[in-house]
């Protein structure tokens, strides 16, 4: 990562003048908490941070966190928890972050906006929500996108339904959205919005807070998302930043005394594994880890070799099995692994012709390919060629507009190109989409994400399933 893109929490008593300018320009949040008139500084987070060591966060000086519940599908329209968000919102608690929250929606209809606020309700009510509840929607450009051609009306109304029923329920309901879309009621009539709703903008200045000092959004906006490329202590991947223009000291208390379940950390959070009891050999020499993920070198504990056995007892939704070997409980790619004790061993040119294949045949549609290294990074299936040449103009894109998700987590990246780590700015992982907008002669695909044209490895990249 840039430097200049690092955020430094710790730094944020030089900041608190900068932000009186702010005051200004923001409507105020009309809280439960007692209310002070000072800036505080926070994340947004969701699966994609994975497991997150929130006393770390706590301590880098994080003073609230909006953390994502859950999300309908742009395609099907179903709802889904996000399987991070009720272990986010018990350990950000205890470590004394003020809990916010925000969802993903793309209803249609306002009874189903009204479902999605009633649904996201249910779930906090079991915890001390301080800061506000946001409405979240985006991807509606998309034609295959279930809320394609809804009018700029009839998108703004389905908002107001849920934010509406959030404040209903006693909640501070606010409103997400990019600078680019509201400016001028581009995309959602503005004016509506920001008369009823504190606004959250998002707006990513070339050098971030608090370097640049407040946003250049012109509209009201009480917090303003400045980054989606912030270093935290205590979270391994990229976060989005955020700077809210007032600070809550005093924590809500809960809409139900009765005490949430607890959440275990561990390996397998984020993850349903199908139990299962059954011998497997690899197919190839393969990595066993601590840990159902790629992360780095130090996971690896072992190599399961083709031959050699081990007892697997669960396989996972994110493309990796659990196994038993030599008495420890280990991961390794499902698609490595096989219970055909007598089949041949998979050599290398049988496993490029099988990559080959899956990419032509469209089998990359269940995740992960089981084709791709795993040992050596989400990028390895970039050509040579297009690590040696650097001039980009070369590059022939095939434009294209649609939903993609990652195979296994795969980095996005500044320019299509491995040539440097600090062009990596973010990490895609299955089951997170974005929109692809051109497939590249030089085996990259260019995407849309959080505002951002990136790159990723064009093999790595599949179409979601319905």
């Amino acid at each position: 990562m840039n430097r200049k893109h690092k955020w430094f929490v710790k730094v944020q008593a030089l900041c608190m003048a900068a932000m009186i300018t702010l005051a200004a320009l923001c409507q105020p949040v009309k809280v439960q908490a007692a209310e002070v008139v000072q800036p505080s500084l926070g994340i947004d987070v969701s699966r994609y941070q994975g497991q997150i060591d929130w006393a770390q966060v706590a301590a880098s000086g994080v003073q609230f966190a909006m953390i994502r519940v859950g999300y309908r599908t742009q395609k099907t329209g179903e709802i889904f928890e996000d399987p991070y968000a009720r272990y986010n919102l018990q350990e950000a608690q205890k470590a004394g972050i003020k809990l916010g929250a925000y969802f993903f929606s793309t209803a249609i209809t306002e009874e189903e906006a009204r479902q999605e606020a009633v649904w996201v309700s249910q779930i906090l009510a079991k915890y001390p929500i301080t800061y506000p509840v946001a409405y979240n929607c985006e991807g509606f450009k998309d034609s295959e996108n279930r809320q394609y051609g809804l009018s700029k009306a009839d998108r703004t109304a389905l908002a107001v339904t849920f934010l509406d029923y959030i404040k209903e329920q006693g909640y501070d309901p606010m409103f997400y959205a990019a600078k680019n879309d509201l400016t001028g009621s581009a995309d959602w009539d503005t004016a509506q919005l920001s008369g009823k709703y504190p606004i959250w903008v998002s707006q990513y200045p070339d050098v971030p807070y608090p370097q640049t000092a407040r946003s250049d959004y012109s509209g009201s906006h009480t917090m303003w998302q400045y980054t989606s490329r912030g270093t935290v202590d205590g979270i391994a991947k990229s976060v989005d930043m955020n700077v809210a223009y007032f600070r809550l000291d005093q924590e809500n208390q809960a809409k139900d005394s009765e005490a949430p379940e607890q959440i275990a950390g561990g390996p397998e959070l984020g993850i349903t594994f199908q139990e299962v009891q059954e011998t497997v050999t690899a197919k190839i020499a393969t990595n066993l880890r601590t840990e159902p993920g790629v992360k780095d070198d130090s996971t690896i504990v072992a190599q399961l070799k083709h031959g050699d056995t081990a007892t697997r007892t669960g396989i996972g939704d994110n493309g990796w099995s659990r196994v038993i070997y030599q008495g420890q409980t280990l991961y390794a790619l499902t698609s490595y692994l096989t219970t055909d004790l007598n089949a041949p061993a998979q050599t290398e040119g049988s496993r490029k012709e099988t990559m080959a294949e899956s990419n032509s045949t469209k089998a990359e549609n269940q995740a992960p390919a089981g084709q791709l290294t795993e040992t050596i990074g989400p990028d390895a299936a970039a050509s040579n060629e297009e690590t040696k040449e650097w001039d980009f103009s070369k590059v022939v894109f095939t434009e294209c507009q649609e939903e993609v998700t990652a195979k296994i987590e795969t980095n996005l990246r500044t320019e299509p190109s491995t040539r440097s780590d600090d062009t990596v700015v973010a990490k895609l992982i299955h089951g997170e989409t974005v929109v692809r907008t051109g497939i590249g002669s030089n085996g990259w695909s260019r995407v849309e994400y959080n505002g951002q044209t990136l790159y990723a490895v064009s093999s790595y990249l599949m179409i979601p399933e319905e």
